[in-house]
Order: structure tokens, then C-alpha cells, then sequence
């Protein structure tokens, strides 16, 4: 799981680019949310397959930094269990039925530490 590296020239152009849409062989992507927090860009992507159209929506992170003049990136998804919990709670609800979701233990445990952090954010 290295760094990838990025054209652009701001988080907007970043974003876009991380963010197209998706169509292979065997199944097509796109995102239905994204935002912005700090230097993690949180996105919920609905996965179709292409064979009987089934749709499955998860969590990906883009965890996005410069170095030296090349913006890098490095993706993950919340089966990874990214030690990052600033995901937006309705991003959770977004993607609560996902099947590889609901079939990880990391996903489940990544979930409750994403709650965890946003009531200790909101209790101040």
C-alpha cells in the first residue's frame, strides 16, 4: 500500500480526479458523496456489477499530501480499518448495508470508533 501520485492544483482538482467515475469489465463505480477533512477526503462509492447490476456502496478515504511539489495520495477503505475518524456520520448510515461491510470485522469495529469520535467531538 504505497503513495500514488496526483495532477492537479487544488483539493477541488484532486477531488475530481479521485473521484471519477468507473466502468471495466466486470463492474462500474461512482461516488455518490465526497467531502473534505483536512487533508483526508472522504468518499462513499456505490460499486454496480455489471453481470446482474447489483449495487454495493462502502466508505473509501484518500488520505492526500504534498511533497515537495507532486500531490500524493493513498487510498483505503473502511475494511482496512483506516486510523482515521473524521468520516462523516452520514456516511455511515449511506453504507450500512453493504454486504463486504456487514461480512468484516475491522468495518464493524473502524464504524464504532467513527461514532466514538464524534461524540467525544461533540461533548467538547
Amino acid at each position: 500500500m504505497g503513495w500514488y501520485g496526483l495532477y492537479g492544483e487544488n483539493k477541488r482538482e484532486i477531488a475530481a480526479e479521485l473521484t471519477s467515475p468507473y466502468k471495466g469489465e466486470h463492474y462500474s463505480h461512482k461516488y455518490i458523496a465526497k467531502c473534505w477533512r483536512g487533508n483526508c477526503l472522504w468518499t462513499v462509492c456505490e460499486r454496480t456489477t455489471i453481470k446482474d447490476g447489483h449495487k454495493d456502496r462502502f466508505i473509501v478515504l484518500y488520505i492526500v499530501q504534498k511533497w515537495n511539489d507532486t500531490w500524493m495520495y493513498k487510498d483505503l477503505d473502511e475494511q482496512c480499518h483506516p486510523y482515521y475518524y473524521s468520516c462523516p456520520l452520514k456516511y455511515l448510515k449511506m453504507s450500512e448495508n453493504s454486504k463486504a461491510n456487514k461480512d468484516s470485522e475491522d468495518s464493524a469495529i473502524w464504524r464504532e470508533a467513527v461514532k466514538r469520535y464524534h461524540k467525544r467531538r461533540k461533548a467538547g
